[in-house]
């Protein structure tokens, strides 16, 4: 392709024009008409004159001599030559990426010796870990030790179902429930009304191992009693 005498703005007026919708002076990569036609402009090229050209050259300007050198041939590009290009230069990149680099496999004889857990810094970690837990062990055999046992007393009103029950024989009874931790206390009849009394009874018990809930229902279930309260409760 001509465009004249490219040291003439003629010449430069028609590649500009040219270059106005192309990137390349042929196809639609660099090659050797863009060489040839590179070497025929003045190294000065208005970009305000010629915006398409200077643009064009500046790249071109880009590439080394070496570079040029080795671009397509001018002229139409045949069919086996871009298949070529379009499948050969990509099968080569994909087999570059396959093999491994020495910093890639330095870094993962990196990662499997840390996931061995191999090395000083590994056995510094267990030490420092080890150290923790027996300090934590320490403490808690401590606070076992100082935490006195948690007990209550406590101190149940038991009421009769009517004014014919014998409280004697609820004292009994009551006094007849067993549970790991409850000891029985003093007690005494209280009046209510009416010719009525309750069993007013003190119970010692280990907080970890009576419920409250259970032993009353344990007294109520007893025959001649009609309900149980609290009439206190403290923390020994």
């Amino acid at each position: 392709m001509s465009f004249g005498d490219l040291h003439t703005d003629a010449g430069l007026a028609k590649l500009n024009s040219h270059l106005a919708t192309r990137s390349y002076v042929e196809g639609y990569t660099p090659g050797q008409a863009d060489v040839e036609t590179y070497h025929k402009v003045l190294n000065t090229v208005s970009a305000a004159k010629y915006p398409h050209v200077s643009r064009w050259y500046l790249h071109m300007a880009s590439f080394t001599n070496q570079q040029r050198s080795r671009l397509r041939p001018s002229g139409p590009v045949k069919l086996t030559e871009t298949k070529s290009e379009t499948k050969g230069a990509p099968a080569k990149a994909a087999k570059k990426e396959k093999e491994p680099e020495p910093e890639e496999e330095v870094a993962e004889m990196d990662f499997d010796s840390m996931m061995d857990g191999g090395g000083d810094d590994d056995a510094e970690v267990k030490a420092v870990l080890k150290k923790k837990e027996e300090e934590a062990a320490a403490a808690k055999g401590k606070k076992k030790e100082a935490a006195p046992v948690g007990r209550s007393n406590i101190i149940f009103d038991v009421k009769p179902e009517d004014d014919t029950t014998d409280m004697k024989a609820v004292e009994a009874a009551v006094r007849a429930i067993q549970m790991d931790g409850l000891m029985w206390a003093a007690s005494q009849l209280e009046p209510i009304a009416f010719g009525l009394k309750k069993l007013r009874i003190i119970a010692i018990v280990v907080d970890e191992l009576v419920s409250t809930d259970d032993l009353q229902e344990r007294m109520e279930a007893l025959p001649g009693v009609q309900s149980t309260d609290i009439h206190a409760f403290n923390k020994v």
